[in-house]
């Protein structure tokens, strides 16, 4: 072969290896530009999360991205990223109470009772938690519930709620904290503190919301707020409050004809020390308002188009509490009465029926 076939091919050799070079260039820099944009689009991980890697805060290094002028909103936001960064709390709906774990909605009762907030009695859940911030001094709104959207649209102390299901508090900066799960996952995992880490952990500060998180509720500081807790404005008329005369009082149990959600819990926590003696009222009391708001909301009227099961405690058939009493369509006392005495008979107590729907979804 002679010189010039020699470089020739030399040359062949040379443009083949940079073609595939390019090749190779090419589809590196495009999987990288695909993957950035999939995280930027809240893909890679499902169900619309940011990538794993960038949806919790480093407990060790946190600094709170923002503060708040408005001293509520501010404390707010301080007590929830404390109990996120604070391994001795977890989550729990049986033990709710912050000794020491919470739920999602009792982390931010507790929050706003840091606050300084006139919150009292049990702690409320996402059912009625909008009213209740209403009453001492937050304004409602809505917005996209997209946690892109956040640093846009959201303040610092901000309550975040899914009627639902869920709420958490924005600390600022596009971050979220919650009580969001025991860990690995479910309403509790029979063990004091946080068990998880990093994404995983069952109190956290992270830039990830779940979709339909839609309302929120701001502090509004030129609020004034009474000693029972209802809010007005300057310059505005008193709320009037407006209830049927027979209907009792939110506070007050009265005789359960007609009673609300509230009413009728508070006619079930007077209840429980007489069906169960000796037990943690608190504790049981937990446990049945976890269970009946997901069965009836504690409605009274509330009716399962299916099977017809009917009221708080959802008997079937709904006639079974006529056992008690025949006012038992319209009556809470009457059908809290039947239903602790259905679960003292078959479960021994409320946690234990609790823990029966937890795996069943159904006592």
């Amino acid at each position: 072969m002679g010189d010039a076939d020699s470089g020739r091919t030399v040359m062949k050799v040379i443009v083949s290896v940079l073609a595939v070079l390019g090749v190779f260039l090419m589809l590196l820099l495009g999987g990288v530009a695909f993957t950035a944009a999939a995280c930027e689009n809240g893909e890679g991980d499902g169900e619309g999360a940011p990538s794993s890697t960038t949806v919790s805060v480093d407990n060790a290094s946190y600094k709170p991205p923002e503060h708040s002028d408005d001293p509520v909103a501010e404390k707010m936001a301080s007590f929830m990223e404390g109990i996120a960064l604070d391994d001795s709390h977890g989550y729990s709906q049986p033990r709710r109470m912050g000794n020491p774990d919470f739920d999602c909605s009792s982390a931010v009762f507790r929050s706003g009772q840091a606050a300084g907030l006139p919150l009292s009695g049990y702690p409320f859940t996402t059912w009625n938690e909008g009213a209740a911030l209403q009453s001492v001094g937050f304004k409602h709104f809505t917005w996209s519930g997209n946690y892109h959207d956040a640093k846009a649209t959201l303040k610092r102390g901000d309550v975040v709620v899914n009627p639902q299901e869920h709420t958490e508090v924005y600390v600022g900066g596009g971050l979220f904290a919650a009580a969001r799960h025991a860990y690995p996952s479910g309403v509790d995992d029979g063990h004091p503190g946080d068990q998880g880490k990093g994404d995983d952990q069952e109190i956290i500060i992270s830039g990830y919301l779940d979709p339909g998180l839609t309302d929120v509720y701001r502090h509004d500081p030129s609020a004034q707020v009474t000693a029972s807790g209802d809010a007005t404005t300057p310059g505005a008329a008193t709320p009037a409050v407006c209830r049927p005369a027979d209907q009792p009082d939110a506070g007050d149990a009265g005789d359960g004809v007609n009673a609300s959600a509230e009413q009728a819990k508070a006619i079930a926590k007077r209840m429980i020390p007489d069906y169960f003696p000796g037990a943690d009222t608190e504790k049981e009391y937990g446990c049945l308002v976890s269970m009946w708001t997901r069965e009836s909301g504690w409605n009274i009227h509330a009716e399962n188009a299916s099977s017809g099961a009917y009221g708080i405690p959802q008997a079937l058939p709904a006639s079974k509490m006529a056992s008690v009493g025949p006012d038992w369509r319209d009556n809470a006392t009457t059908q809290v009465k039947w239903g602790l005495q259905y679960i003292k008979g078959r479960y021994s107590t409320p946690c234990g029926a609790w823990s029966r729907w937890q795996a069943k979804g159904w006592y």
